[in-house]
């Protein structure tokens, strides 16, 4: 069964639809318009799976924002089963919601109206929102999550419900990250040739990650549109969207990392590339809004950033380079060929004779000098990376002998991305 959730702004949208689904998905908090695209997820109630939908809040006030939410809410409207239209028992009914329910009898569809928020003494009494013009009403509060359990079993009850098959996820996580408005979501949409991302010159568009299936030119993966990082006058956003896209970055395996040619590398791409560096993500940087620059100029702007990662970015010294125009779709197949070769590093396994080889050698050199023994060589798999864990006995490792053994492994089974590597003495 598929299942959309409608309505105004501020009215707990994203709150029921984060208790249905179980996860903080979607990005909660008290400011009108915060979610703005449509967030899908799997659910499941009664060892049944179903599909659920967040999508942003209607206005119908003459401005751009409110008519691509609306447009996008139309396009995909019909291949849902059930509506969920939300109304805030703090706020009463409303004429706007009056009209959402109107526009939204026309598709034929079965509408549930529930009212949320009623997890205080309103003065507002329950049977003026019968005004709508439903006989049924559900009454619940999300962040109290009391009313949802009733609502979805009344919902669902039915012995002939559609059963949505929940699709086994084995692809690698490809997440597009930088500060706000370098062109994510337009580079997001150049990839699927369509506006899947709702996108404007406003900052902060995105709020919430959008995930999509990518599967052309023998690629499949998952792509993920993230919100900027940038600070935020509100704090408690910010730190939540801070949160969200480091959780993002540590599930994803290639993070391309896109920076506004025009701004340059400045501190806020170095606070993104510390993290990146971290959890030793394989990184693809994209220089984005060359058709901006002066034509004569150009070839400058290229020496002069490849030679600042080679020189003063260590880490990354040979990390992947690309300088497109994502509204132009110009150099964006230079991307998937960096993609490409990125996932084969990443089907990388150590075998069992080089691991062997390996520790025999640098025992040999360690061993009766320094005394301390490499016993094991073990590649272990977290934060969607490659990381070694190295277990050894007698005398610690220090620093400087960590490097010579980093950097011995690495040219020995020929990988220069950054690689995570764990010491445990035994």
């Amino acid at each position: 069964m598929k299942l959309i959730i409608i309505g105004r702004s501020n009215v707990g949208k994203s709150t029921l639809f984060n208790k249905i689904i179980n996860k903080n998905k979607a990005i909660v908090y008290n400011i009108k318009y915060l979610t703005k695209d449509i967030n899908t997820s799997y659910f499941k109630w009664n060892n049944n799976y179903h599909l659920i939908s967040d999508t942003g809040g209607i206005n119908f006030k003459k401005k751009k924002i409110y008519n691509k939410i609306y447009n996008k809410i139309l396009k995909t409207i019909k291949k849902y089963d059930i509506i969920l239209l939300i109304l805030s028992y703090k706020d009463g009914l409303l004429y706007l919601d009056k009209k959402i329910f109107n526009k939204f009898k026309l598709f034929k569809k079965k509408i549930y109206i529930i009212v949320n928020k009623v997890d205080n003494n309103y003065t507002y009494k329950i049977y003026d929102f019968y005004n709508i013009g439903v006989k049924k009403i559900y009454y619940i509060s999300a962040i109290n999550n009391t009313g949802i359990s009733d609502l979805l079993d009344n919902i669902l009850k039915n012995k002939n419900i559609k059963k949505e098959k929940k699709k086994k996820n084995n692809k690698i996580n490809i997440s597009i990250i930088g500060r706000q408005n370098v062109g994510k979501s337009t580079l997001f949409n150049t990839f699927f040739n369509k506006n899947k991302n709702i996108i404007s010159n406003i900052k902060g568009t995105t709020i919430d990650y959008i995930k999509k299936i990518y599967n052309k030119y023998n690629l499949y993966f998952n792509l993920i549109d993230t919100p900027g990082i940038k600070k935020n006058k509100n704090k408690k956003i910010e730190h939540i969207i801070y949160k969200k896209n480091i959780k993002i970055i540590k599930n994803t395996h290639i993070c391309l990392f896109m920076i506004d040619i025009n701004l340059g590398f400045l501190k806020e791409e170095y606070n993104i590339l510390k993290i990146l560096i971290k959890y030793y993500k394989f990184t693809i940087i994209i220089f984005n809004k060359i058709d901006l620059l002066n034509k004569k100029y150009i070839n400058n702007y290229i020496k002069y950033f490849n030679n600042f990662f080679k020189k003063k970015i260590y880490s990354y010294k040979n990390i992947k380079i690309n300088y497109i125009s994502a509204k132009y779709k110009k150099n964006i197949f230079n991307i998937l060929k960096n993609i490409k070769i990125i996932n084969k590093i990443l089907k990388f396994r150590i075998t069992s004779k080089k691991k062997k080889n390996i520790k025999n050698y640098l025992n040999n050199i360690f061993y009766k000098k320094k005394n301390f023994y490499i016993k094991k060589i073990k590649q272990i798999f977290i934060f969607n990376n490659i990381t070694f864990l190295i277990l050894y006995k007698y005398n610690i490792i220090n620093n400087k002998y960590k490097k010579f053994i980093i950097n011995y492994i690495k040219q020995y089974i020929n990988i220069l991305y950054p690689i995570n590597f764990i010491f445990k003495k035994k």
